[in-house]
């Protein structure tokens, strides 16, 4: 019995290593079984593919390593080692990065796996050359939006998502807004702001939108352009694809799936493995085990008699949890009393599988061998329901830095591991589990040192009582950050494609080189009057749709592809219901036949006909811009970045005389004299490309005729896409008749400078000769009255006193005149002036006059001005005799205070209580000489208000008057207060 027992169990792990060995030779990436110093001892056909005969049993794997000191740290050394990256050399001499995984086999034995870096994108992108077939799909569809009107148009399955009946298409803008959460609204509108000021700017997001078909919260991907933007650079419309992203990609599920079963099958050996078809009822087990239950083949009915009914009720139980997402973790009695362990969970193609551990009495393993198994297949989790405990085991506890090979903790405690950010999705799972029976969800964990990892958590139902209430919870853990990386590496590789496809499609086509089957999908179909279910289409098809002007070159494409070419880049149009639209349509080879030839093409056809529009819109804005320029009455003229002369005003031609042909390629200073010539090349160009403007820089000019022409050059450069210079464009102002005009009235003003310096020294000289001779007029005529006083007749005495008179009053005329004169020429020294004080200088030189007329002065609030003490002080002691001497006698009154106006200007008053005046003569009074009254009446010259006149005027200033006869007058001076305010001439 010992030899037969013996030889059973030496079959089963025959059969063991035989399943082994076949699982180890099928993997798809390099894999080799390796001993603790790095020597290979076995290795599959893909691992000696890659590395040739390094790969040889009995070498070591430095050989491999483009580094040696990557070899000395390789992560098969240690047990239960984390991924490591290392450059590794193939064959062919090439350098490569990879990732290594290790996994124990026995001791001193591992599992080696490479991953090359880029092999899973290349994998994914030969998935995705497909991509294009799939644009069409139920899960694709075509978005056009114009924001400016709210109005857009839909198609495809984002119709059933809006909730459109059949046929309906329109869609507005609020509408497709109103369902979106606060976090996609945002998404929307930063990649608007980020497109602001592009054309064509890619608009690409993702949002989420509730299917109200199947009740699922759909993951929906567009990818748009802007086709036209508004007066202020903003988007004006969309147009583009949707794609519905809510599952991975077939790549990235594949590759879980391939690694779920490498770890089932290569670390169970010793177990049984089995599979699942839960729609068939069907399945398959091998292994040790395997003959405890219905042998290798078994139909459902057959399993479950091999066990007790309750755990065949919990089994069936359980494998309907895990069709939904759950794993399956149970301990069963089979009939014969043994117990065994069956763990499982849901594959990608909808199969449940796992593994059978024998345990208990009837099996060669203990609990404790269990453990060690399970913990070494993957990381599981369990939850007590009634005592709230959660036990995990497995590779995870090392993961979170968790002692031993099993750890209970209450779920407080997890909870408490898990940041206040990721709680919401812990709280997800919990009512999963409790409405659906089943989880899958994924969030961050601490561990005991501080870092947080994200875990995958997913399982369902695995322990009911008898009314079928869930008693426990199970499941697995994974950390998914290499799955992360995965899903971000094939992301990126489905975002190039797309990027390399206008967001605008039309259609989708594909071409059979063997059989020259054509196919289509997308709007094209409905232009074509086809089903979107179309089979096939053939070129009769596509002869409806396309401008018969277009058809030859669309044959001549066909005919190329026919024999092997892609199409490059081919622009046609395309009949829609809005008319004819311009698409552009290129694609290539997709696929190659066993010699290389190619078996298959697909392509794509973009909707352009917006680039078309603009393009015709920018060539008849170029023309409109020829037509103002060339018939804009200035001197324009226009040069390329080597200074050729590219474009001229019609007026430009008129006035220098010049033929267009002699002039379009010229040098653009070919028309100016020598020195211009050379000061624009060296000086002016280099000038406007630094600062890109110059402005009035002069230049001398001569016309065909050689007329001699002076002008002033304003210019701007206008720069590339990259920033270059392309071109200049200017504006020359004719100067010459304004320069003739400025240099006659240079010569004027000279001339009247002169002739007031003439002037000036007149009335000075005049002042002085003229002085001499009065005085002994006046000495001669009062010596003449005192010698002959009494002795002459009164006649005669009469005309001696009219002599002395003349004599005094010529003597103040003059004076008065050079007064005038030197107002009105000294220079003017501005300051500020704090007239408070100044006044009380004003009145103490006028006390005399003052204290003769009895008068009462009443100064206040008097504001700083900015002037010139000299003017100031004519201007106020002339105001204020003037004032004295036309006031009552002896109860003369005079008021001066102050203001400042609402522009900034200081307004001081005189007023007086005097005799007043009829405002007729307001503008006489400010006349040199003018009087209102006799010399009998009132003494003076009539010279003083003009002496205030002026002083006022040269200081920045002005002077007003108000008044009546009889009721006293206010002169009122309006001067500058602070230096901000306007200056003099």
């Amino acid at each position: 019995m010992a030899g037969s027992g013996s030889t059973a169990q030496s079959a089963r792990q025959a059969s063991a290593e035989a399943l082994y060995e076949a699982v180890f030779d099928a993997l798809p990436d390099p894999a080799a079984i390796v001993d603790d110093a790095g020597r290979i001892m076995a290795a599959n056909a893909e691992f000696s593919r890659t590395f040739g005969s390094a790969a040889a049993p009995g070498r070591s794997l430095a050989a491999l390593f483009a580094d040696n000191l990557d070899f000395h740290a390789a992560p098969w050394r240690r047990s239960g080692a984390r991924p490591y990256s290392a450059r590794l050399e193939k064959a062919s001499g090439a350098m490569f990065p990879a990732h290594l995984r290790s996994r124990s086999l026995s001791a001193g034995v591992k599992l080696l796996i490479i991953q090359e870096d880029a092999l899973a994108c290349d994998r994914a992108a030969r998935n995705l050359t497909r991509l294009a077939e799939t644009f069409a799909a139920p899960s694709s569809g075509a978005f056009g939006m114009n924001l400016v009107s709210g109005e857009g148009q839909i198609s495809g399955f984002l119709a059933r998502i809006y909730g459109l009946q059949p046929g309906e298409r329109a869609l507005s803008k609020d509408a497709w807004l109103e369902p979106l959460d606060e976090a996609d609204r945002a998404a929307v509108n930063e990649a608007l702001a980020a497109a602001h000021g592009v054309l064509f700017a890619p608009v690409r997001f993702t949002i989420r939108q509730l299917d109200p078909g199947s009740g699922r919260m759909r993951a929906l991907r567009y990818d748009l352009t802007v086709p036209a933007l508004d007066d202020d650079g903003r988007p004006a419309g969309l147009t583009g694809a949707v794609t519905d992203v809510t599952d991975l990609s077939h790549a990235v599920q594949a590759a879980r799936d391939a690694e779920r079963r490498l770890a089932l099958l290569s670390q169970a050996a010793g177990a049984a493995t089995w599979r699942f078809e839960p729609h068939e009822g069907e399945g398959r087990i091998e292994g040790p085990l395997a003959d405890q239950f219905a042998g290798p083949g078994f139909a459902w009915p057959q399993w479950s008699a091999c066990l007790e009914p309750d755990d065949a009720r919990r089994l069936n139980a359980a494998i309907c949890a895990a069709e939904y997402g759950g794993s399956i973790d149970l301990a069963v009695t089979l009939k014969d009393g043994g117990s065994c362990r069956i763990c499982g969970e849901r594959l990608s193609d909808g199969a449940v599988a796992g593994f059978v551990l024998a345990e208990g009495p009837a099996g060669s393993r203990g609990p404790d061998t269990r453990e060690a198994a399970l913990s070494a297949v993957m990381s599981a989790w369990t939850y007590d329901i009634a005592s709230r405990t959660l036990r995990l085991t497995g590779p995870v506890l090392a993961l979170l830095g968790l002692p031993g090979r099993e750890h209970e903790m209450d779920i407080g405690d997890w909870r408490a591991r898990v940041p206040e950010a990721d709680l919401p999705q812990m709280d997800l799972a919990t009512a999963s589990l409790n409405d659906q029976g089943v989880a899958d969800v994924e969030y961050r964990v601490r561990t005991q040192d501080g870092r947080l990892v994200w875990l995958n958590l997913r399982g369902g139902i695995s322990e009911q009582d008898a009314d079928g209430v869930a008693r426990r919870y199970s499941g697995f853990l994974s950390e998914v950050g290499e799955r992360k990386r995965l899903e971000h590496q094939i992301a990126m590789r489905e975002q190039q494609l797309a990027d390399a496809v206008d967001a605008g499609l039309i259609g989708i086509w594909t071409y059979d080189y063997a059989t020259g089957t054509q196919t289509a999908r997308g709007r094209v179909l409905d232009w074509m009057g086809k089903p979107r279910d179309a089979e096939s289409v053939d070129s009769e098809d596509w002869l409806t749709v396309i401008h018969p002007d277009d058809q030859d070159a669309l044959r001549k494409a066909f005919a190329a592809m026919a024999g092997g070419a892609p199409v490059e880049r081919l622009d046609v149009r395309l009949k829609s219901p809005d008319g004819w639209r311009w698409g552009r349509t290129h694609g290539s080879p997709v696929e190659a036949g066993p010699e290389g030839a190619p078996r298959r093409a697909a392509g794509v056809i973009v909707d352009i006909h917006a680039e078309h529009a603009f393009r015709e819109a920018l060539q008849s804005e170029k023309a409109r811009f020829e037509t103002v320029y060339r018939a804009t009455p200035a001197l324009l003229h226009s040069i390329d970045a080597e200074g050729r002369t590219t474009i001229v005003s019609d007026y430009w031609l008129k006035r220098m005389g010049y033929g267009r042909d002699e002039v379009i390629g010229a040098p653009g200073w070919f028309f100016m004299d020598e020195a211009s010539a050379r000061r624009i090349q060296d000086t002016v160009i280099p000038q406007t490309l630094a600062r890109g403007w110059i402005e009035n820089e002069p230049v001398v000019g001569f016309t065909a005729s050689g007329d001699r022409l002076e002008l002033r050059l304003s210019a701007f450069t206008e720069l590339g896409p990259d920033g270059t210079p392309v071109a200049a464009h200017g504006v020359f102002s004719d100067v010459t008749d304004l320069k003739l005009t400025q240099r006659e009235l240079e010569a004027h003003a000279e001339a009247l400078e002169r002739t007031n310096r003439e002037l000036d020294r007149f009335a000075t000289v005049a002042s002085h000769d003229l002085q001499e001779p009065l005085r002994k007029i006046s000495a001669f005529a009062s010596l003449l009255e005192r010698q002959l006083s009494g002795e002459i007749d009164p006649e005669s005495q009469q005309a001696l006193d009219f002599l002395i008179d003349a004599a005094g009053r010529m003597r103040v005329l003059i004076d008065d005149l050079l007064a005038y004169s030197r107002a009105s020429n000294r220079a003017v020294e501005l300051k500020p002036v704090p007239m408070a004080a100044f006044m009380t200088r004003v009145l103490t030189g006028l006390d005399l006059q003052i204290a003769d007329a009895g008068a009462e002065i009443h100064v206040r609030d008097l504001p700083d001005v900015i002037g010139d003490e000299v003017l100031l002080g004519l201007l106020f002691q002339n105001l204020i005799a003037n004032a004295l001497k036309y006031g009552p006698e002896d109860d003369a009154e005079i008021r001066v205070d102050g203001r400042v106006d609402d522009e900034g200007f200081a307004l001081i008053e005189v007023a007086d209580n005097g005799i007043g005046f009829d405002m007729a003569f307001a503008e006489k009074i400010f006349e040199p000489f003018a009087r209102l009254h006799t010399r009998e009446q009132y003494s003076g010259t009539g010279i003083g208000l003009a002496i205030c006149q002026q002083a006022a005027e040269r200081m920045g200033g002005r002077i007003d008057v108000r008044s009546a006869p009889g009721e006293g007058s206010v002169f009122t001076v309006r001067l500058p207060c602070d230096e901000a305010a306007p200056q003099p001439e």
